[in-house]
């Protein structure tokens, strides 16, 4: 509720990082790392809030492939 009454939340997030400068920097880690928590719920498992942002990486690599990193643009 402390959002709604416009305070501060107590809970901090810490930001999702594989400790590869360059993947890092892609600014998409916390997307895979969310992802597969959210995933895991879905399938009725608990989250694990520990889990390295590596290995969210290389599961999303695994499945999808390299391509998903990829910029793709648009052609009119």
């Amino acid at each position: 509720m402390a959002l709604l009454q416009g305070e501060d939340s107590p809970h901090r997030i810490r930001p999702i990082t594989t400790g590869i400068k360059q993947i890092d920097r892609m600014g998409v880690m916390e997307v895979f790392w969310y992802t597969l928590q959210l995933k895991r719920i879905a399938d009725g498992g608990d989250p694990h809030p520990n889990e390295s942002g590596l290995w969210a990486f290389v599961k999303s690599l695994m499945k999808n492939g390299w391509g998903t990193f990829r910029t793709r643009r648009l052609r009119a």
